[in-house]
């Protein structure tokens, strides 16, 4: 059969159609579709990626932001204990009266009570029961608490919140009246005698301790032989209710509100009354006392150079400090700012820390408004007054020029590499006056970086 001009245009028209047809059916569309696909595959994972590096970032701060917690939550049971016992009260009010000279006749403790009025509360123990028997269930390593630990991050989180004291081994306290988290008191009742600068001496020292503690009551009045003569000043009778304050927290564990930790008692040797000192003893750091020998020996020369260096620190006489340290394993961030001098009670609590193997970024600034000063600071991971770093905070300077205090510390070896960067930026009429101690010679600890206005080393 003869194909016709006409019918050989209709099969070619029909061959395109179907290769057409074959093409878009077969390869065209699926590989669109692939396309497609492959491009919803890429936007997930740069989503993903970006999620990722964004953990990633907060992973390799994680140790950081957790010692800086650490210290927050320090400075703040130094302030608020989480237990107070009535021997370490009894401690404490023993070397306060006898710093301020006063002569002990009676103590007396009130009962720990909540600041409401609570009693003890029931608990609901299936979450703790639960999570125990889940820690138990995994084949993990222990801490020192006896607790079960995993590994990396969870296990450095869990070893955190034993150091804090937020996770103790189990104790009677659980009975208690005031519950965890509860704000409470304790009151202590003193009789005792003395002079007018005595009782004086007594209120400074106490108006100074970390704790919080006020004087509910107080009495004064002239003891039995007042009038007779030149003594009888030193014979004013005090009576004085004392409440400390605290936020109850019985996971806190071993926490002390003495300064060298838990008082040990020693034998007394025949001693009666713990207010009354022995014959001829003088306390540690008073006129004409000899330290051991073999303790004196065993004073690193770097520690006695260094305590010498900080004693040129007198508390009160600067209006910023610094703080650069090491980065290590421990509870202490590398550094910390600190406004000495506040305006408003509610900001007395300013510090920022930061934590760092390497070099922390740091800024103080200062400026000057209608004859008052205002400041904020910042690290790498958190700023003062706020987050944002946009408002400052009214402080009031301590004398003619701004006055800061940086303390550095000696590199412990090559791998310390841990320092800061401070920038400093004064708009205000005072010279901002700065002096570094103790940094490290050969490779300093502490960087001035940019400065804006009267700023100057001293």
């Amino acid at each position: 059969m003869k194909l016709t001009q006409r019918d050989k245009k209709l099969l070619i028209v029909l061959g395109v159609v179907i290769f057409t047809v074959v093409f878009l059916k077969f390869l065209l569309l699926p590989k669109l579709g692939s396309i497609s696909q492959l491009k919803t595959d890429i936007a997930t994972l740069n989503d993903s990626y970006a999620v990722n590096m964004a953990h990633k970032a907060k992973v390799k701060r994680i140790d950081g932001d957790i010692k800086i917690l650490s210290k927050k939550l320090g400075d703040l049971r130094e302030i608020y204990p989480p237990s107070i016992d009535s021997d370490e009260l009894l401690v404490l009010m023993k070397n306060l009266t006898s710093e301020a000279g006063l002569e002990v006749k009676s103590i007396s403790f009130g009962t720990l009570g909540g600041m409401d009025g609570s009693k003890s509360e029931s608990k609901d123990t299936t979450q703790k029961e639960a999570s125990t028997s889940e820690v138990k269930g995994n084949n993990i390593l222990e801490n020192g608490d006896g607790s079960k630990l995993g590994n990396g991050i969870l296990s450095d989180i869990r070893n955190y919140f034993y150091l804090w004291g937020l996770k103790s081994k189990k104790s009677s306290a659980d009975d208690e009246a005031v519950p965890d988290g509860k704000s409470y008191a304790v009151s202590v009742k003193l009789e005792a005698t003395g002079s007018n600068e005595d009782i004086k001496a007594y209120f400074d020292k106490l108006s100074k301790l970390k704790n919080k503690a006020i004087c509910k009551a107080v009495s004064i009045s002239p003891g039995q032989n007042s009038g007779q003569n030149d003594e009888d000043e030193k014979n004013l009778k005090l009576s004085a209710e004392i409440v400390f304050y605290g936020i109850m927290d019985k996971g806190a564990g071993d926490y002390y509100i003495l300064e060298d930790g838990k008082w040990a008692p020693i034998p007394a040797n025949g001693k009666k009354d713990i207010f009354k000192s022995y014959n001829g003893f003088n306390p540690l750091g008073q006129p004409g006392f000899t330290q051991n020998a073999d303790i004196t020996d065993t004073k690193n020369s770097v520690e006695d150079k260094e305590k010498g260096q900080l004693d040129e620190i007198i508390p009160g006489t600067y209006d910023f400090s610094l703080v650069a340290a090491h980065f290590g394993g421990g509870l202490a961030p590398s550094v910390s700012i600190n406004c000495k001098n506040p305006a408003l009670p509610e900001n007395s609590y300013s510090v920022v820390y930061g934590d760092n193997k390497g070099t922390e970024n740091a800024e103080i600034f200062i400026e000057q408004k209608n004859g008052k000063y205002y400041c904020k600071f910042k690290t790498d991971h958190e700023s003062y007054p706020d987050k944002q770093y946009s408002q400052t905070m009214e402080f009031v300077p301590v004398g003619e020029d701004l006055k800061l205090v940086i303390i550095s510390s000696e590199r412990r070896d090559e791998n310390d590499n841990a320092g800061v960067k401070l920038n400093i930026i004064n708009n205000s009429d005072k010279q901002l006056v700065y002096k570094i101690y103790m940094d490290d010679p050969s490779l300093p600890r502490v960087e001035i970086g940019k400065t804006v206005g009267k700023v100057t080393k001293q």
